[in-house]
């Protein structure tokens, strides 16, 4: 407790103001001050980028009825880059981060910056931020089947309502996109079960 120094320095990230996409280049601006006032100039930096698979969960009352994504689409967190380095004469520079190595296909992923400077005293402050990138530039809802309650029935035709949303949570009407193709496949999966005395 006698050796304790109060913090003198601060950091922050920004992001451009955009929706990203797979394969494309984020980049995030860090810079660095003294509380008091004055940049930290040549400041030791280090940063790591790294990322994971997320879920596209919109906000709307309507959208969630709809199910968006696969179910098995969990992907441990895992490195993408690090770097280290000096800031700008006045406490800046630029980490990028390419989006282009996603492993798993149609799934939106999170990318982590985590950045982390050290001044002349060599006291360290570290700050750290999250983007979500989308898989495509809009996504597909499924719902439950209509006028189904509890479990389906054999010999009944199913009706899957279904949804098209871009990332903004905009419902794309009429098919908008007209002059594309969407191809689409559907997989049952079923299960039997023996009852026995």
């Amino acid at each position: 407790v006698a050796f304790f120094e109060k913090l003198k320095i601060q950091s922050e990230l920004t992001l451009e103001d955009k929706t990203f996409y797979a394969g494309d280049i984020i980049n995030a601006k860090l810079e660095a001050s003294y509380l008091a006032g004055g940049y930290l100039a040549g400041a030791d930096y280090s940063s790591e980028w790294s990322s994971y698979t997320s879920r596209f969960r919109p906000e709307s009352k309507l959208l969630r009825k709809f199910r968006f994504g696969i179910s098995d689409d969990y992907e441990s967190i895992s490195n993408v880059s690090s770097t280290k380095g000096k800031l700008s004469e006045n406490g800046k520079t630029i980490l990028s981060c390419s989006t282009s190595g996603n492993k798993k296909e149609g799934i939106p992923y999170v990318y982590k910056l985590e950045t982390y400077v050290t001044d002349a005293s060599n006291q360290r402050i570290s700050s750290s931020m999250g983007v979500l990138v989308h898989s495509s530039r809009f996504y597909i809802g499924i719902g439950r089947p209509v006028e189904m309650n509890g479990f389906a029935k054999k010999g009944k035709i199913l009706n899957f309502p279904y949804i098209l949303v871009k990332p903004d949570e905009s419902i794309l009407k009429d098919m908008e996109q007209k002059k594309k193709k969407i191809e689409y496949s559907l997989e049952r999966e079923y299960w039997t079960y023996d009852y026995q005395n």
